[in-house]
């Protein structure tokens, strides 16, 4: 549980400072009764600002849901324009990533990031593309990424071109922690509650 706190902590730190007010951020959370909770994050994190929160409409967040819980979530935001999804388990995705997959996506492009393990760790839908994007995906697999692609090309929709070199890492397990670990001594600062607790999470491991 400290884990995950931490990993949302600077998620919402790093992203909600993001562009500052060009964009729109929301935070989907669940159950809706935890919504001081999130709120208080928010303030913690500094960005109490930049997020709206917005409740998903149930608290089973098992992997045979998402598709659904992301087709929710499409629907409830897409008026128009661009539509980028990440989560909270890779806090450390560059800039640069989010920056380049609205870019494509206002170009009509729909972008997926692979994440090293086959998941992803963020896609991008242009305007205009139905949240049925996310059904018959096959989630929690080593092939999610590719599945995912797959069910946009049957749909007609545009896919951006993606390098898996430039895959990036989520956490999953304890060998990830120690991975996510050393990305960030080599980046002091990037991601501080993640910073202060691992070494002592990963000490106790030991």
């Amino acid at each position: 549980l400290a884990v995950a706190r931490a990993l949302l902590l600077d998620t919402l730190r790093r992203f909600g400072s993001l562009l500052d007010n060009e964009w729109r951020k929301v935070l989907y959370y669940a159950p809706a009764e935890s919504l001081s909770e999130m709120q208080s994050l928010t303030r913690e994190a500094g960005v109490e600002e930049a997020w709206e929160l917005l409740a998903m409409p149930q608290d089973d967040l098992s992997s045979s849901d998402l598709g659904a819980l992301l087709k929710w979530g499409h629907k409830s935001v897409a008026a128009k324009g661009v539509v980028i999804f990440i989560g909270m388990d890779a806090p450390d995705l560059p800039y640069e990533a989010l920056i380049q997959a609205a870019n494509a996506a206002s170009r009509g492009k729909f972008v997926v990031h692979d994440a090293i393990d086959g998941g992803y760790v963020l896609c991008a839908l242009p305007s205009g593309v139905s949240g049925k994007v996310f059904d018959d995906v096959e989630w929690s697999s080593h092939r999610t990424a590719e599945s995912q692609r797959q069910r946009a090309l049957a749909l007609g929709i545009t896919l951006a071109e993606f390098s898996k070199e430039d895959a990036w890492f989520d956490v999953d397990d304890i060998d990830d922690l120690h991975a996510l670990h050393a990305r960030l001594q080599q980046n002091p600062g990037l991601c501080p509650h993640l910073d202060r607790l691992l070494p002592i999470i990963l000490t106790q491991q030991q």
